[in-house]
């Protein structure tokens, strides 16, 4: 009796196994065709970083973590602290930085503010959808009096380059309007000097390089 039942049990997993075989190649096709008819996911399109640029009338430049970032450093202010000069670059350097997080971009950035400044730009941040995280002082014994205020905002890049614009132009800063960017630099003239045709602006910078 026994060995009837283990030859019965030993059928049925035969039987088991056969059908798994026969099954198995359905289920593995049946698998490939409801990957294939699920819609993809689509990507949100990258935003349009020179209408971002042309917004905020400065170029930008795409760092590490693809956040693009544009530099709006306070060159209109003399600044000194205990009457030792402070460099717009070192201790005076707005920015705004942009990144595209799923479908939608996020921006963070500082700007560096005279007093009477931080009361309307912070109106026009918040009028404009941004927030703002803090308002404090990075530095000691400065004259004039500069205050630094951190904001972000989530949306999409263009429209919040369009409210920094707007909130800043109460700011009594030479780029708070928007500027027009070149399409493409100017084409050298021939005829200028030696020394001209050396020369190259960076940023805010003018450098010359003469190769002998």
């Amino acid at each position: 009796m026994k060995r009837l039942n283990a030859i019965a049990a030993q059928v049925k997993r035969e039987i088991l196994t056969m059908r798994f075989r026969i099954l198995n190649p359905a289920i593995v096709v049946l698998g490939l065709v409801a990957i294939v008819s699920t819609p993809a996911v689509a990507r949100a399109a990258d935003p349009d970083w020179k209408a971002v640029e042309r917004e905020l009338g400065k170029s930008g430049q795409i760092q590490p973590g693809e956040v693009f970032r544009i530099g709006m450093p306070r060159t209109d202010l003399a600044v000194t602290v205990r009457g030792v000069p402070v460099k717009a670059g070192f201790a005076l350097g707005s920015y705004a930085a942009f990144k595209q997080v799923g479908d939608q971009a996020m921006v963070m950035g500082d700007l560096v503010l005279l007093d009477q400044e931080v009361q309307a730009v912070m109106s026009g941040l918040l009028s404009g959808g941004l927030e703002v995280t803090a308002v404090h002082n990075h530095l000691n014994d400065m004259s004039p009096h500069v205050m630094y205020m951190h904001y972000e905002g989530h949306g999409d890049a263009v429209q919040m380059a369009t409210a920094l614009r707007q909130a800043l132009s109460v700011a009594a800063r030479p780029w708070a309007a928007r500027v027009p960017l070149p399409l493409s630099p100017p084409a050298l003239d021939s005829t200028q000097s030696r020394s001209s045709r050396c020369s190259d602006v960076r940023g805010e910078r003018l450098a010359a390089a003469c190769s002998r």
